[in-house]
Formats: structure tokens, C-alpha cells, sequence
């Protein structure tokens, strides 16, 4: 990690550079260390590019002019986290900047919570400063937290940061619309379901969510009046509010389906179902001979990442440990093992550690150790940050806002651009 100071005096910038090594963990950032490394740190001031060699723990460099916006990693490509002052931080992104400096400040700043070195409300205010980037890739860099934001969030403001999310993308998803148009870029492509998926499960945008159902029925009756690339994000959705009638009819057409790609769109977007009876359907359809062994492992990793589903379905895996094993492959057991690092409780880790102890899954020794490294990871983080994100929320709130009813599921797997 690089920490940078500035301030003009006259006519130059000087800045004070120190480093230490970064860890995700405040725990282990906290430790003394005494390493120190030559690091290579290329800034711009202004419009110039100047490369210095930071190779001691605190160092002061010196510049021509007077740069409020100066970037320490003026390409995005530097080996290391970049730490600014607060009130440097508060600048930026400098408005020259380029896509690759922009993402790389998104990326480091949620690092850096994650650390406990910045605030999860220093996070929010830098996207919410900088809106819904113009860029796909720092776009999906902006978004990628949200999921976690969102599990550390009290039921109480639940409904404040949906309103964040609707707010932040909101705009580019009406934009984006539903259907691809003649000409579109690739970019926008990869982005509108990935901005569908949040603006429903973690916006909780009611307009979206009745879209999803809509086009689910549709393309439930006529396989055609869909986009391939938005199938997945509308029929997960329209799942997270479904009824067991809706529930049939996916496993009917994953049943019936004319090819692999249809199978497997149904298959996962029945994942996405919320009813104790239906997730246990979907765990028994899991170790079933409907689906093959090479697929079973990504419904039972899906269901435990998905905070609404997690306690039941580890509960009915463990109860039938004997059918969930003898799906898996040589490496897919594993899969199954590091999603267990989705908890996020001390008893729970307990009782991951003590099942697996004695429950082993062939070569997955890694993927164990990095499943409890998580979990320990994530109680720390919400320890040190869901006071700051409840009282962050709070100054965005209405006066007499209404509790929230729920928290927000996964949203599909993609990318995104524009």
C-alpha cells in the first residue's frame, strides 16, 4: 500500500509517500512489519507523467505546479494499493483522468475498507460522486461490493441503500433498456444484464422486477422474444418472487429444453426461488440423475452464496452428505467446500470447520483453508464496518423512511460496460 499527502507551496507539489504491506484484513494490516520494498510509483501532475522510485518507508517528492487532482498511478497499472489523504480523496477522480486510473481508485478504495483503512461510507461517496461510469469495466468495478454493502447492512437500512442503487444505475439500466439495438456495442451488451440484475435484486426496483416476471412468461411461451444474453438476468429475477407455479413451469421447460444452454438457463434461474420448499426441491434436483455431475456443484455453490438460502441449504447437504458427494468430480468437490466461506458468524465457521474435519473432500485442503480465511475475513469486516454503513445510510434517509422487509439476493453473474 501507498500512502499519499500533498500540498502546494508557491509554485510546486510536494508529496508525501510512505508504503507498508497490504493485506485484505485489518487484523493482520495492524501487525508491525518492517518491510520495505523499491516500488515504482508513476504519478501525474497535470498533464505530465513522472515516474519516481519510492524506496524507503516515507519519502517526499517534489513537483512543478500546483496539482489538486495529482494521480499516484497515473497509467493503472502500478503493483500496489493506492491510499490518498482524505482531502485528496474528496477530489477525485481528477477530471483528465482515464478509464484504467478511474477503475484502479474504485478498486484500492474498496480494498482499502476491507483493510480498515478507509471507511465504507468513503467508498459510497466516491461512487455516488462519480454516478454510473460512462466505462463498462469501471462500472463493474463500482458494483462489485454491493453484495457484500448489502450483507452488512441492518434491516433498517435496507431500503435506504436500494434507493442508493436505484439512484446510482437507474438511469444507464432505461437507457440500456431490454433489447439489444442495430449497431450496439459490445460493451453495452455484457452490461445490460448485469445492471438489470442489480437494479432488481439489490435496488429492489419494482418496475424491474415486474419486467423480468413479464418477458419470463413471455419467453416461457416463445423461446424467440428473448435476447440470449439477457435470458439468465430475466428469468433469475423473475424467480426471486415466484410461486410454485412458476417453479414448474422452469423445471417443465429445463425438462423439455432443446438444448444445453436452455437446460441450464432454467436449471439456475430455479436457484433464484425464495420458498423453504422450493430451494429444497432445487437441492433434491441437485444430486438428481436430471442433472449431470459436472452441474450439480454450481447449483449447490449458488444456493449457499445466496444469503437467503444458505443456512437451509447446508443444513439439507449435511443431512444428505452421502447423495451430495457422490456428485462431485475430482475438483468440483472443492467448489462446494470454498462456498462454505460464505458464512459469516463464528458458530457457523465452528460447524463448517467441525463438518469438513470429518466429512473430507478430496483435494480440497486449499479451498477449506481459504473457506475459513473468509469467513473469519468477513466477521471482521462487518464488526469494523456495519456501524459505519448504518450511520452513512442514515444521512441519506427521509424522515419516517419504512423499515425494509428484506435484504437483497445475489444478482446474475456478468460483466458490464458502456
Amino acid at each position: 500500500m501507498v500512502s499519499i499527502r500533498s500540498h502546494c507551496t508557491g509554485k510546486k507539489t510536494t508529496v508525501d509517500a510512505s508504503q507498508q504491506r497490504f493485506y485484505l484484513q485489518k487484523s493482520l494490516m495492524d501487525l508491525p512489519s518492517s518491510q520495505v520494498w523499491a516500488i515504482p510509483v508513476c504519478f501525474e501532475v497535470g498533464a505530465a507523467k513522472d515516474c519516481r522510485l519510492l524506496e524507503q518507508k516515507q519519502q517526499e517528492f517534489e513537483f512543478a505546479g500546483c496539482v489538486p487532482e495529482l494521480s499516484a498511478d497515473a497509467d493503472g497499472s502500478g503493483y500496489y494499493r493506492t491510499q490518498y489523504a482524505d482531502n485528496m480523496l474528496r477530489r477525485l477522480p481528477g477530471t483528465s483522468w482515464d478509464a484504467s486510473q478511474r477503475d484502479r481508485l474504485v478498486g484500492d478504495t474498496w480494498a482499502l475498507v476491507r483493510a480498515g483503512k478507509q471507511s465504507v461510507g468513503d467508498y459510497l461517496d466516491l461512487i455516488r460522486r462519480m454516478g454510473a461510469d460512462r466505462e463498462r469495466v469501471v462500472l463493474e468495478t463500482e458494483l462489485q461490493p454491493i453484495p457484500t454493502i448489502a450483507r452488512l447492512a441492518d434491516t433498517d437500512d435496507r431500503n435506504t441503500l436500494s434507493a442508493l442503487v436505484r439512484e446510482l444505475i437507474g438511469a444507464r439500466a432505461k437507457s440500456l433498456g431490454w433489447s439489444p439495438v442495430a449497431n450496439e456495442s459490445d460493451d453495452n451488451r455484457q452490461l445490460r444484464p448485469v445492471v438489470i440484475s442489480m437494479l432488481g435484486a439489490y435496488g429492489n426496483d419494482p418496475e424491474t422486477i415486474r419486467e423480468a416476471r413479464r418477458l419470463a412468461e413471455q419467453y416461457l411461451q416463445d423461446r424467440s422474444i428473448l435476447d440470449p444474453s439477457i435470458v439468465s438476468a430475466v428469468l433469475g429475477l423473475a424467480a426471486r418472487g415466484g410461486d410454485a407455479a412458476l417453479y414448474d413451469r422452469y423445471s417443465e421447460a429445463a425438462r423439455t429444453a432443446k438444448s444445453p444452454e436452455e437446460f441450464l438457463n432454467f436449471l439456475y434461474a430455479m436457484v433464484s426461488f425464495r420458498d423453504p420448499e422450493l430451494v429444497r426441491r432445487t437441492l433434491e434436483t441437485a444430486v438428481s440423475a436430471e442433472v449431470r455431475s459436472q452441474d450439480s456443484p454450481y447449483i449447490l455453490v449458488a444456493l449457499l452464496s445466496n444469503p437467503e438460502t444458505r443456512k437451509q441449504s447446508w443444513a439439507w447437504m449435511k443431512e444428505h452428505w452421502a447423495d451430495v458427494q457422490a456428485r462431485f468430480t475430482i475438483s468440483s468437490g472443492a467448489r462446494v467446500v470454498a462456498a462454505a466461506g460464505a458464512f459469516c458468524d463464528a458458530a457457523e465457521k465452528e460447524d463448517v470447520e467441525s463438518f469438513f474435519a470429518n466429512h473430507t473432500v478430496q483435494a480440497s485442503e486449499r479451498a477449506f483453508g481459504e473457506a475459513l480465511h473468509s469467513i473469519d475475513a468477513c466477521i471482521e469486516l462487518r464488526d469494523q464496518q456495519r456501524p459505519n454503513l448504518s450511520a452513512w445510510l442514515r444521512t441519506l434517509a427521509p424522515e419516517g423512511t419504512p423499515k425494509a422487509s428484506g435484504g437483497g439476493a445475489p444478482a446474475a453473474s456478468s460483466s458490464n460496460q458502456n
